[in-house]
């Protein structure tokens, strides 16, 4: 789409929620214009000779309040930084109390791996700050060079975390912390400066007031945590931390975590283990990052310290592999009693990539070269189904986890997803992806039956009928298709969505076909007729749909951070809110339909009562967002897959209950009424037992 306002193409993909800007405008209108106004710049390009008792020398650099200059006291001779204030903000009402306050905060930090403060004043109207002077460069200078490997970056980082958790032990927070404001001497140490933006916790001046009463945002575009995007909202350390994180992926990256940006080790050659800290660092949520920036410098540093441990699972296969190779290469068979030899067929062997049943019940596979994009389980076998960003489709047992067989699904890189579904039988699995393509494919013999071309734009979501006679295909072309599976004909093209369609799914009774889109939107048709017959959805775009077993729930996962359970049996249907915590990403119903299981950004799988809305238990063991969910048909198995590379096979049976309910603050489910209060709950939700009065007030609140 074209921005309003520079004109400028881009993909929306915020499901309207921008309103139709381009990022770079918004951000522009959050945080102002990234070049100061030409009419800052009066009176500092010629710098005096001097300033009270320092001798201007050179300039060392502009910031974005002023300009610092090399310069010497001469009283002392001690040669300094001195920071002189732009006059053209100095005449600005706020800002010269901005200026003394950094200079009171620097003042007040004593830490080795602090800028020094010497002296504060103003001299004929010009403000000026005398700091400590610091031979070296900035950590921009040094990230511009290339990323840097753990070796240099854990050291570095770990001063930065020693600063700044001294800062925040004495109350201060930085809240602009990025490369520019890091120095690094010759010898390696790090030096925090620039604490303009810095705020006193628990400061009640009448100069922390009128700094912040203006609804400010301050800060620098990419390193801001979003509560500081938010007006009105309190900002503590853990501001710090989000940025802390974001230099983090910076460093060992050279690229800035952009949008939905990969894990740090699919951008660099380093342990994956650092992708669970950083993602974790870059948490939307502040309650869900490091508690303290010592906490997060011990985290990484043990880590650092602790290389990664192969399993003697991996060691024992690469042994037999080995031995297998080398006593196939020896082998040569004689034919006839001749001497003619005829030389055995070369066959390829892999090693399945799995670790054993673990007692937490889950077992892991590890056969990928990239994100897991999609899980799907084979109605009549024990075989699952995985696609990756290697563009590969994997087939596993089920039961034991050992892969049985793999093939390309994708003829040539293509971006976007690789979905995934069985027919019903499991004889045939379609395959969907970035070039538009649906393709149908005969599981046994790993061959291509049906190719389907139609759609102008990637294909984010396919769904078979339950009688298998029917594809469906959800494209970011904003519309969905329907296929004949035995001619690869299209019956019908389902439109009218102004954003992307991302999720697409049947009812098991065959009646419904449902679709989510990029703003929000879900739409429903009756399959036989393909007649609209109800609208519901998200204020913000749905990521997954899912009906219950016997057709009469649709759950909708949203980048809202939240599940809606949809009761269509009502007209129009009605929801029941439950608070995933993260982008909900992925959603499947248990075969019984007594569970529902949610995966989302933060890595976590969570499992739900349908009935209740009841929080059963958050699964871990994903490093990176689950993308994808699935349970086998028997129900005992639930297959979840993240971009962390891997896939994980739940056993219900083994996996100890409520395991990790202690480790998260408890969710719950809200009626959200569309009529005016005093109607009848169904009877569905009267188990939730939650006064009609009070949902009222969790309505008010936003619950």
């Amino acid at each position: 789409m074209d921005c309003p306002k520079c004109g400028q193409q881009w993909p929306d993909l915020s499901g309207g929620a921008l309103q139709g800007g381009c990022p770079s405008c918004l951000l522009e209108f959050a945080f102002g214009p990234s070049a100061p106004p030409s009419d800052l710049d009066d009176g500092l390009d010629v710098p005096p000779a001097r300033l009270g008792p320092y001798h201007i020398l050179g300039t060392l650099g502009r910031g974005g309040m002023g300009v610092v200059y090399l310069a010497r006291h001469e009283g002392l001779d001690r040669t300094v930084a001195l920071k002189l204030l732009n006059p053209a903000i100095a005449r600005q009402k706020s800002f010269p109390e901005r200026f003394q306050r950094e200079g009171q905060v620097l003042a007040a930090l004593a830490h080795p791996n602090i800028v020094g403060v010497y002296d504060l004043g103003c001299e004929a109207g010009t403000y000026f700050l005398a700091m400590e002077r610091v031979v070296g460069q900035t950590l921009r200078q040094i990230i511009d060079a290339g990323p840097l490997p753990p070796a240099r970056a854990v050291p570095l980082f770990a001063q930065l975390c020693e600063a700044l958790q001294y800062a925040h032990d004495h109350g201060v927070v930085h809240r602009d912390i990025k490369p520019e404001n890091v120095l690094v001497e010759d010898s390696g140490r790090v030096k925090i400066g620039d604490f303009g933006v810095a705020k006193l916790i628990g400061d009640g001046s009448s100069v922390q007031s009128s700094l912040t009463q203006s609804g400010a945002v301050v800060g620098t575009r990419c390193y801001t945590a979003p509560e500081q995007l938010e007006r009105g909202k309190s900002v503590d350390h853990r501001a710090d931390l989000f940025a802390l994180g974001v230099v983090l992926y910076e460093m060992l990256t050279g690229e800035l975590p952009l949008g939905i940006f990969p894990p740090p080790s699919r951008k660099a050659a380093i342990d994956p283990r650092f992708d669970a800290m950083v993602l974790r660092a870059l948490a939307k949520e502040r309650d869900q990052r490091p508690a303290s920036a010592r906490e997060f410098k011990e985290q990484v540093q043990r880590l650092q310290a602790t290389p990664a441990r192969r399993r003697w699972t991996t060691l024992l296969a690469g042994s037999i592999l080995i031995a297998i190779l080398c006593a196939v290469g020896a082998v040569v068979f004689r034919q006839g009693g001749t001497d003619e030899p005829v030389v055995t067929q070369r066959v390829e062997i892999t090693v399945p990539q799995v670790t054993a049943l673990e007692n937490t019940g889950r077992r892991i596979l590890s056969g990928h070269k990239g994100k897991v994009l999609a899980v799907a389980f084979d109605p009549a076998r024990p075989l699952l189904a995985t696609s990756g960003e290697d563009r590969k489709v994997r087939l596993w047992d089920s039961r034991t986890g050992v892969e049985s067989g793999a093939f390309d699904a994708i003829p040539r890189p293509e971006a976007g997803n690789l979905p995934l579904a069985f027919a019903p039988g499991g004889r045939r699995l379609a395959t969907a992806s970035g070039d538009g393509i649906v393709r149908i494919w005969e599981v046994a013999r790993r061959k291509e039956s049906l190719t389907m071309r139609g759609h102008g734009r990637e294909v984010a979501s396919i769904a078979f009928s339950p009688d298998g006679n029917t594809l469906a295909s959800a494209s970011h072309d904003r519309t969905v298709r329907l296929w004949d599976t035995q001619t690869g004909k299209p019956r019908h093209t389902l439109d009218g969505f102004a954003d992307p369609v991302l999720a697409v799914a049947y009812s098991p009774d065959g009646n419904r076909l449902a679709a989510g889109a990029m703003n929000g939107g879900v739409k429903l048709w009756d399959a036989k007729t393909n007649e609209e017959v109800a609208k519901c959805g998200h204020a913000r775009r749905v990521y997954a749909l899912a009906f219950s077993p016997n057709s009469e729930l649709l759950a909708t996962g949203s980048h809202e951070r939240n599940i809606k359970l949809w009761d269509l049996t009502m007209v129009p249907p009605r929801p029941t809110l439950l608070v995933h915590g993260a982008e909900v990403w992925a959603v499947a119903f248990s075969p019984e339909g007594d569970v529902l299981a949610s995966g989302g950004h933060d890595g976590i799988v969570r499992l739900w009562d349908p009935g209740t809305g009841k929080l059963l238990d958050s699964l871990t063991g994903h490093s990176a967002p689950v993308v994808t969910l699935a349970f086998s048909p028997d129900g005992r198995y639930l297959a979840s897959g993240s971009w962390d590379q891997t896939a994980i096979v739940w056993d219900r049976k083994s996996m100890p209950r409520g395991q990790n309910r202690d480790l998260y603050p408890p969710s719950f489910a809200v009626l959200l009424p569309q009529e005016p209060l005093g109607v009848r709950l169904p009877h569905r939700f009267q188990r939730l037992g939650i006064p009609i009065d009070r949902l009222a007030e969790a309505v008010a609140d936003g619950a």
